[in-house]
């Protein structure tokens, strides 16, 4: 096998993962979604799921003041908006106004979800 090919199967074996839309609290109670392809089941017991999140991005501010996040996982039909939020900074958009982010309150935690998921994991500290 040649590394192009080794290199393409590597790929495939991992990929595609799901990209989720991470929705946070940030200061002023503004709200903040951030689409997240570094994302993977943990463990079962206790349910937890990792999210990679640069310490750069205004996401991970928003998670330094307010812990809880939701996980919410996308159709296939909003790929595009999901391109469009992971194409500009919540530092400089309100990315629920400008991309018309529909919003309802979650169960367990502070956070809302975002109403059109597919499904939607709430995550405290």
């Amino acid at each position: 096998m040649s590394f192009i090919e080794y290199k393409g199967v590597f790929y495939r074996l991992l990929h595609p993962r799901p990209t989720i839309l991470l929705i946070t609290l940030c200061p002023g109670d503004r709200v903040n979604a951030m689409p997240a392809s570094w994302n993977m089941p943990i463990s079962e017991e206790p349910p937890t799921i990792g999210v990679a999140v640069y310490r750069e991005t205004f996401t991970y501010q928003c998670l330094n003041h307010h812990p809880e996040a939701t996980i919410n996982v996308p159709s296939i039909e909003h790929v595009d908006l999901i391109y469009r939020l992971g194409s500009v900074s919540g530092r400089d958009v309100d990315k629920i106004k400008e991309f018309g982010i529909k919003l309802v309150p979650s169960d367990a935690v502070k956070v809302p979800t975002w109403g059109d998921a597919i499904a939607v994991y709430e995550a405290g500290s």
